[in-house]
């Protein structure tokens, strides 16, 4: 039996959930063989809360009704074995087809929504109740979970890790179970029937441009939303940490991220991103050599995507020299730079337009590709730099030795022939190669080795 809840407990901190439903199985076959309830009561609690350990990892592995029980009935036992229920739904949900996926995340909404668990005063069924009310699905944001833990009177009341708990429940209640597009309210309506705002940026914009612009339009309906009340404060990352606790939860990159020490990936949030920077360069101030190394290098940046790497860049920037950033008020989140060379919203003024593929053939720079092909035609000329030395080489007399002249190697050179030699008046031939036989090596004259006595 030590074996047994050895191999489970390395399921569940491994979120093995293919191990953990064959171990259910087999704790299941165990307590219906043998009257462990009587017999050993204190072993049966035992093994029915690791019986319920194991579901939670096992969820995606479940059938969608066993699934459904324990969102229903055994939810926040997650907490207790630090099992992230956001990673089980995500893989559970994102597993299967839209409509399948859509019928299933129903389903789990409505298990949770009759959870009787008792989190505080309340019951999880109470809690997401007040939460409904107090923010309706047509007009709550993304921070909604955060500000109702914080405004709320009954949430007050509980101790600081039943808060964080209860948040933790309701952004994925209502994030991973609710919401499956970032828009709600009439933009949501609007967007959904195509009807897209009268604007003649939309309007001259062709149809395969358009997706950019709704994806900017999505980005920016919580402001819109929000109408004219939006609050931009500046601080530095400390103050902003310090003054709003909730930004160290905010996620900044799309792919989670492996910490020291932790067994599992956890969320890219900002605390979780500085720690992995403060453990791997120290908790000094850094310079930009530094964090350019960390950025390129470390095994969590370097395989981000250029819009997180740069999140990433201005986050540390901001860390390690103490300069301002932008914190939305509001939603108690840092306001990220847009950079303008990956800006496709038309109603931008960005330097770098998108214009549409039909003006662009028009408006083809020819000009400019004529020049480019004149340029590869002509021959390249280059300045001769050695072009008083070449002269002064080919002007000496060959029968002179000038150790100052240019050297040449010894297969570009001619063989000279000796002064001796020249001792007829007649004009001197042009210098031909000196002919050595091998008979005149082997004369005992010749001294042996390489060495020639050019004295005789």
């Amino acid at each position: 039996m030590n074996e047994f809840i050895k191999k489970s407990n390395e399921a569940i901190r491994h979120y093995d959930d293919v191990e953990a439903k064959k171990l259910i199985k087999e704790l299941k076959n165990f307590l219906a063989s043998q009257d462990i309830q009587k017999n050993d009561p204190a072993l049966f609690q035992e093994l029915q809360k690791l019986l319920v350990h194991l579901r939670i990892v096992a969820i995606p592995q479940l059938s969608d009704k066993e699934a459904s029980e324990v969102f229903r009935n055994n939810y926040l036992d997650s907490y207790d074995i630090e099992i992230d229920m956001e990673n089980r739904l995500t893989v559970s949900l994102f597993s299967l087809p839209e409509i399948p996926r859509d019928t299933l995340r129903e389903k789990f909404r409505k298990a949770l929504s009759e959870n009787n668990q008792q989190l505080g005063n309340l019951t999880v069924s109470q809690w997401i109740s007040a939460f409904e009310k107090e923010y309706p699905i047509q007009t709550r944001n993304i921070s909604a979970p955060v500000d109702f833990v914080i405004t709320n009177q009954e949430a007050k009341k509980i101790n600081p890790l039943l808060r964080e708990r209860l948040k933790e429940l309701l952004h994925v209640y209502d994030y991973m179970l609710i919401t499956t597009l970032p828009a709600t309210g009439s933009e949501l309506t609007r967007i959904l029937n195509s009807d897209l705002p009268e604007n003649e940026n939309f309007q001259n914009t062709p149809p395969s441009y358009t997706n950019y612009n709704n994806l900017n339009a999505l980005e920016n309906i919580t402001s819109k939303n929000q109408g004219e009340h939006i609050r931009i404060e500046q601080l530095s990352l400390s103050d902003a940490l310090k003054k709003f606790p909730e930004i160290g939860e905010q996620l900044i990159t799309s792919m989670r991220i492996k910490l020291k020490n932790f067994p599992e990936p956890v969320r890219p949030s900002i605390n979780n991103w500085l720690s992995d920077y403060t453990f791997n360069l120290g908790f000094e101030s850094h310079s930009a050599m530094d964090r350019g190394t960390y950025l390129f290098r470390n095994e969590n940046a370097k395989i981000l995507n250029l819009t997180d790497r740069e999140k990433i860049s201005f986050l540390l920037k901001a860390y390690d020299e103490n300069s301002l950033i932008d914190v939305n008020v509001n939603t108690k989140q840092i306001v990220f730079p847009k950079h303008e060379t990956s800006t496709f919203n038309g109603g931008s003024t960005s330097k770098r337009e998108v214009e549409p593929p039909r003006e662009f053939h028009n408006q083809t720079p020819q000009r400019n590709i004529q020049e480019v092909y004149n340029f590869q035609k002509q021959e390249i000329k280059q300045n001769d730099i050695f072009k008083e030395e070449r002269a002064a080489t080919e002007n000496r007399n060959a029968g002179n030795i000038n150790f100052s002249s240019p050297q040449k190697l010894p297969y570009e050179k001619q063989v000279i022939q000796p002064q001796s030699i020249q001792q007829s008046q007649k004009p001197t031939p042009s210098p031909q190669p000196m002919h050595i036989s091998s008979q005149n090596l082997r004369n005992s004259n010749v001294p042996p080795g390489n060495i020639v006595n050019l004295k005789k």
